[in-house]
């Protein structure tokens, strides 16, 4: 079976991440910004703005429409829910750790080495969470891992290679259409860098020469879509790239240092990723040395390239997990082929990893039973999980006292495995708060009522609503009642309407996970309500 794993690694890759990520993509609420980009992907549907893109009936153009336009084209296939908005972006992710996995053999030509990278990619935290938290990242810088392949492959050929020309030409398009420069500044720059530090010869640099104007000729082409906007739309084009432009420079600002825990990351491989960062002595005892440096320079001119940027968020790493998952990679397979013959010293921080994930495998179900009653549980799949992650455990103590690391390593992604894949099934979904403020949504979707929205209005709300929802014009409000759907703390606005009109509660809608409004996970702004108002 791991023969098979070994020398199949698309299916290895394919699998791991349907099985972690398929149960989160149907259940999971939608976040803020996946409202933002499902209503886009929803009007390309219903209004046939496939190009000057839309957020409930308004200009959208903060954000490049390719992802949109996939997220929309599977929506037409299986149907406007937020699992087939998901679906393309998880299969981003199959895709990126399949050519990750095509970076490290064609440099490589190690077969565990390059699976093991690959596995580390598409398991680590963050580019895992980022499919939920914000889906359209995940096709920028995958589309550039692509063409950073095909970017390889020409550089390392003698011939012109057609095939890998449009390939990194098509690709490096679809990125900057995707997130614009983003991936063109946080992963090709401290690519090429990289490159020429550990593989720069005469031809090489020749080669890499073309291969950076190659990526030129991509982000022309990915420009297209801007200048059409600009011309059917220059006003609106022009405030958007302002404001966009002043937040890199006065929105979310962090100190140069805000990024240095940036290998937490990784989250189940966080010690790892740390160990891997030890240039100085791991240089020399891995398989691969000049591999090994390159994803290690690759990694840490990422690091600082986003660092010198004056915006930061945590979700603005993920370019960097790309060459710090292959760096890790190198390390695991060291401590691998070594096992036992590591020094006391070198086991030790194995030793700490493996022993935290197989302690965590042995107390969850139990932590879980003590803590049933405040969760809506299911008890047949608590049981069915609970009996799989405590063999998985039981299992990983047993050759934790071997030191065998190979098998501690595959136990520790089926542990993740059986997590991700079951935790959707045991919490009840359909019991929560979300559900039956959908529910009423969709009743107020299917009235005849005149229904309008009180701004600002959150993302959710549009998106759980079915359709637009057209904002409230006092000016032209007519003397027939209609209803309107404000966010419940927007007191400003109510009062001002209250003075003119006559303004009766008739319902409110909560969309947080907890009704308890004083949990840290409690968001007012998801709590709305639904106003009768008339002329006095």
């Amino acid at each position: 079976m791991i023969r098979l794993f070994k020398y199949h690694p698309k299916l290895t890759i394919a699998i791991i991440v349907l099985v972690i990520g398929l149960g989160a993509s149907a259940t999971l609420p939608v976040s803020i910004m996946e409202a933002r980009n499902f209503v886009t992907a929803r009007e390309m549907l219903t209004d046939g703005n496939w190009l000057l893109t839309t957020m409930n009936g308004e200009a959208r153009y903060e954000k490049p429409p390719l992802p949109t336009m996939f997220s929309a084209i599977s929506a037409s296939i299986f149907g406007i829910t937020s699992f087939a908005m998901r679906l393309p972006a998880l299969l981003m992710v199959i895709l990126l750790g399949i050519f990750c996995n095509k970076i490290s053999f064609l440099l490589t030509k190690d077969y565990r080495l390059s699976l093991l990278g690959s596995i580390i990619t598409v398991t680590s935290f963050y580019v895992l969470a980022i499919v939920i938290e914000a889906p359209w990242d995940i096709y920028a810088h995958t589309f550039m891992t692509i063409s950073l392949y095909f970017g390889l492959v020409f550089i390392q050929s003698t011939d012109l290679r057609v095939a890998a020309i449009l390939g990194v030409i098509l690709f490096a398009a679809g990125a900057f259409l995707s997130k614009g420069p983003i991936p063109y500044y946080a992963l090709l720059l401290p690519f090429l860098i990289s490159l020429i530090i550990n593989y720069g010869g005469d031809f090489i640099k020749k080669r890499i020469l073309i291969f950076f104007l190659l990526m030129l000729l991509g982000l022309a082409f990915g420009s297209l879509w801007y200048l059409y906007v600009r011309l059917e739309d220059p006003f609106t084009i022009e405030a958007i790239a302002s404001k966009e432009t002043s937040n890199w420079s006065s929105y979310n600002v962090r100190p140069f240092y805000y990024y240095w825990s940036f290998f937490t990351q990784s989250g189940l491989w966080t010690i790892p990723a740390l160990m891997s960062l030890l240039y100085p002595h791991l240089k020399n005892k891995v398989k691969h040395t000049k591999y090994y440096k390159f994803v290690w320079w690759w990694t840490i001119l990422a690091v600082i390239f986003l660092s010198v940027i004056p915006e930061k968020k945590s979700r603005y790493l993920m370019p960097v997990l790309i060459p710090l998952s292959l760096t890790i990679s190198n390390y695991i397979q060291y401590a691998i082929d070594h096992g036992k013959k590591l020094n006391r010293l070198e086991k030790l921080p194995i030793y700490l990893h493996f022993g935290l994930i197989t302690i965590l495998a042995l107390v969850l179900p139990i932590a879980i039973w003590f803590i049933n009653s405040e969760l809506h549980i299911d008890n047949y799949w608590l049981i069915f999980t609970s009996v799989i992650v405590l063999a998985i455990g039981s299992v990983s103590a047993l050759y934790l006292v071997k030191f065998n690391v190979k098998q501690l390593t595959l136990l520790s992604i089926v542990f993740l495995m059986a997590i991700a894949s079951t935790a959707p099934l045991i919490l009840k979904s359909e019991d929560t708060n979300i559900a039956k403020a959908k529910e009423s949504f969709r009743n107020l979707n299917e009235s005849d009522e005149n229904i309008y929205g009180l701004p600002p209005l959150s993302p959710e709300f549009i998106w759980y609503y079915g359709k637009k929802l057209p904002a409230l014009d006092t000016k032209n409000l007519s003397n027939k009642e209609v209803l309107i759907i404000s966010e419940y703390r927007n007191d400003i606005e109510k009062d001002f309407i209250s003075k003119t009109f006559n303004m009766k509660l008739l319902e409110t809608f909560d969309f947080n996970q907890t009704t308890d409004s004083s949990s840290s996970t409690y968001k007012k702004r998801l709590k709305a309500a639904l106003y009768k108002i008339s002329l006095r």
